[in-house]
This record gives structure tokens, C-alpha cells and sequence, in this order.
């Protein structure tokens, strides 16, 4: 006979848990709390993963922040030197490489001047005078000259009487609108010109074009250029605002893509 009693598996009892109320409500009151600051955390993440987007709207481009909509202080223009060139003025240009490239040269009422040796027609209006002359030496560098110097004087100033309430701005419009290329349009001083107003001015859109998936490309800092959205199709309905250009911004508009 055995020294050890044998004991039947069915007559054995499971060992049982001896109960510790502070513990157990100690774990109890520590797992609730882990899971309340889960879930508490996660608006805060939401939030903040927005902002490292930089508010970039489903189509990737750049939402226009409210200073976008802001209207830009008129620059003064009590120096002749910094006054934008307007249609009526008269030019004079000299180019020392070459004298015969030079002359005197009438803006257009269209905002640009005839110079057949660049253009034929050179778009001027809207720009200072130092600005003009640096467009003229570049032109002339890419298709005349290895080296240009040039030297503008405007030599008459046409009178502001019929245009004293108005500016000229350089509107810049690709893809597929009715005319695309750049515009010299007028609009209302301290008036701003919108972007959906410009394409309209210039002709509308043209055949297919994707009108809710526009977008402005703006001069950012260290002359890296911000892609603004741009829904002209709510614009057009009156459901957004139109965003006000500024100096130098690109109006791109693309083309539909139809899924077959």
C-alpha cells in the first residue's frame, strides 16, 4: 500500500482566491482611469494633427488663411520713379550694346508697348520704372544680346484724370480658361480684384474645366510659392468668397477628369 493517499481528480477542489478589497479596488480604480485619459486624449490629438497638416483641405492644397482675404495697403507713389507705368506714357530706351534697339515707345491703352526686336509687343503697364527696365534686359538677354544694359526714362507722364480712381493690376491665369496667359486688368482703387472676377474679365473658363478644384499660387517666404485653394464653383454660387489677388499670383485651373 502506498505511503501517500491517492486522491480522485474528481474529488479535488480548486484552490481559492483569497480576496484583498484594497488591492483589488486599487487596480480596478487604475485601469478606469487609464482608459478615461485614453480617450480624452484623443480630440487633442485630432486637433493638433491638424494643425501639423497646416489646414491642407482634402485635395492637398493650402486653405487661404483670413489674412489671405485682407486688402493690401496701396504702396505710396509720391516718387515718379516708383509710380506704375500706365497706358499714355511715353518711354525712352536705350541699350548700349546696341543703340538701334532702342527708342521712344507710347503704353498702350492695353498696357504694353511695340518692340518688335523682343515682342512684338512688351507688356510694361503696372510696372515701376526699375522694374520695366530689368523685363526689357531680360528679354533682350534671351533673344538679342549676351549682355544688356539698359536705361529707361519716362519721359512723359500721362494726365490721371480719366484714371484717377482706377490701378492697373498683372493678372497671371493658366489651364484651361478662355485666354490664358497675363492680363493687365483695371479695377478700383482700394477695391481688391478677386480671383473668379479675373478669369471672368478675361474671358471665363474654357471647355471642361474643373472649376471646384482650383488654386492660386502665391509668393511665400524665401520665394517659395503657397498653393491657395480655390473653389470657383461655390464662388459662383455664392456659397465662398473670392480671394482677392495680389502682385505676382498664378490662377491655375484644371482640367476635368471624367472616370470611364
Amino acid at each position: 500500500m502506498s505511503r501517500f493517499p491517492f486522491t480522485p481528480l474528481a474529488s479535488r477542489k480548486p484552490a481559492l482566491r483569497t480576496y484583498q478589497p484594497r488591492k483589488d479596488l486599487a487596480l480596478a480604480a487604475g485601469e478606469i482611469m487609464h482608459r478615461q485619459l485614453h480617450f480624452a486624449a484623443l480630440p487633442l490629438l485630432a486637433v493638433f494633427g491638424f494643425a501639423l497638416v497646416g489646414c491642407k483641405s482634402d485635395s492637398g492644397f493650402e486653405q487661404p488663411r483670413p489674412d489671405d482675404y485682407a486688402t493690401l495697403p496701396r504702396a505710396a507713389a509720391s516718387n515718379p520713379l516708383h509710380q506704375p507705368i500706365r497706358p499714355g506714357d511715353v518711354l525712352e530706351i536705350t541699350v548700349q550694346e546696341d543703340p538701334s534697339l532702342g527708342g521712344s515707345f507710347t503704353v498702350r491703352a492695353e498696357g504694353h508697348i511695340l518692340m518688335p526686336s523682343v515682342g512684338p509687343r512688351v507688356s510694361v503697364a503696372g510696372l515701376s520704372v526699375p522694374g520695366a527696365e530689368q523685363h526689357i534686359k531680360r528679354l533682350l538677354e534671351q533673344k538679342k544680346l549676351r549682355t544688356a544694359t539698359v536705361t529707361l526714362d519716362r519721359v512723359f507722364i500721362a494726365p490721371v484724370s480719366a484714371m484717377a480712381d482706377k490701378e492697373q493690376m498683372l493678372v497671371y491665369l493658366t489651364g484651361k480658361v478662355a485666354r490664358p496667359g497675363q492680363h493687365m486688368l483695371s479695377t478700383e482703387i482700394g477695391s481688391p480684384l478677386g480671383a473668379y472676377e479675373a478669369i471672368m474679365i478675361a474671358g471665363g473658363l474654357g471647355r471642361f474645366a474643373d472649376g471646384k478644384n482650383a488654386h492660386v499660387l502665391r509668393q511665400g517666404p524665401g520665394g517659395s510659392r503657397r498653393k491657395l485653394g480655390l473653389n470657383l464653383d461655390a464662388i459662383a454660387k455664392g456659397e465662398e468668397r473670392d480671394l482677392p489677388l495680389r502682385k505676382g499670383d498664378i490662377v491655375v485651373v484644371p482640367e476635368k477628369v471624367f472616370g470611364f
